[in-house]
């Protein structure tokens, strides 16, 4: 996993020039609080302190990416303190900032948008391949 931050200041569009990058990983018998600790709070602190930050997991169907960010949900809709994942994690290090730091004369907004994709995949003899590269990689365009 490689995190890479840059700082924008408020009200700009362009980077104030400050960069910083990391790679982390975890161990797979790692627990959720490991994982938080090892690869998400910094990037939180990091936004807390006016940087724009991003959490992304990727990988195959079935390594856990929605658990890690997510959790595990019983069938009864309760999730142990222990089982939660990144996100509410950094929901509940960003409101204890806000609550810490809290005073009459400051305000804050929190923006945060989650996103799960699951791109196509087409069988071309023993191989997968994401359908998302090929279209890239023939010049497609976003816009």
């Amino acid at each position: 996993m490689r995190l890479c931050l840059t700082k924008y200041s408020l009200g700009s569009s362009a980077p104030d020039g400050a960069r910083a990058c990391a790679s982390r990983g975890a161990r797979q018998d790692a627990s959720q609080q490991e994982v938080y600790d090892n690869t998400a709070r910094g990037v939180v602190d990091s936004s807390l302190a006016g940087y724009n930050a991003t959490i992304f997991a990727y990988g195959q169907t079935g390594t856990g990416k929605t658990y890690t960010m997510e959790g595990y949900n019983s069938r009864e809709g309760q999730v142990a303190v222990e089982d939660r994942g990144i996100i509410p994690r950094a929901i509940e290090q960003i409101f204890s900032h806000i609550g810490d730091h809290a005073s009459p004369r400051m305000r804050f907004l929190v923006r945060a948008s989650y996103l799960q994709a699951r791109l196509p995949m087409r069988r071309v003899g023993d191989r997968a391949h994401c359908l998302l590269a090929a279209w890239v990689v023939s010049g497609g365009s976003l816009s």
